[in-house]
């Protein structure tokens, strides 16, 4: 853009009207390019692709499968395009999807606290404990996401958490228990 700011007066009503959208396409563009650094482009949801582009990648892959009706010969036409970002091994499940079906295979209660409209960060509860935290100026599904990697990548952390916690209520029940037992065994005798 190396238009003059006094040359934009020459512009019709519509460009002008066009002006915001390019400023928010720079900025996401500029977004994803830090985003980059952090996170690789595979990164299932972490990181926000200008839509245009995902678009563009989008309907092409999805025409070419149409025509061919195979996914095989999809990912041969453009495993030249791709496999330096993705590979059939570096294709995971979801980061939100994998956090979910673990919360529901240990019967975990998952919960997502949103406070993204005001400071643009959604936190992770698990049980109601603090697990994880996600940040994304752009979209609140990518801080969600993120808050989900981030959430798995403690998950170590808070599973031992659980079982301590667990160890402790099973402490707290034993003597109760044989408390239990031994006034059966009182009131048994004559």
């Amino acid at each position: 853009m190396t238009m003059k700011l006094n040359n934009l007066v020459h512009l019709s009503p519509t460009a002008l009207s066009l002006i915001p959208d390019l400023f928010a396409d720079i900025l996401q563009i500029q977004e994803f390019a830090r985003a980059v650094v952090h996170y690789p482009l595979h990164s299932n949801g972490l990181i926000d692709a200008p839509k245009d582009l995902a678009d563009l990648v989008e309907s092409v892959i999805g025409a070419v499968f149409m025509d061919c009706n195979s996914i095989d010969i999809v990912w041969k036409v453009f495993k030249g395009f791709l496999e330096p970002i993705i590979t059939p091994e570096t294709i995971q499940i979801h980061f939100n999807t994998q956090l979910h079906e673990m919360c529901q295979k240990n019967n975990r209660t998952l919960k997502y606290v949103d406070s993204w409209e005001e400071n643009k960060i959604v936190d992770c509860f698990i049980d109601g404990e603090f697990v994880g935290r996600g940040t994304y100026n752009l979209r609140k599904e990518v801080a969600q996401n993120r808050a989900a990697k981030d959430a798995l990548d403690n998950q170590q952390k808070w599973i031992v958490l659980h079982e301590k916690e667990t160890a402790d209520e099973q402490e707290v029940e034993s003597p109760t228990s044989q408390l239990s037992e031994e006034e059966s065994e009182v009131n048994e005798q004559p």
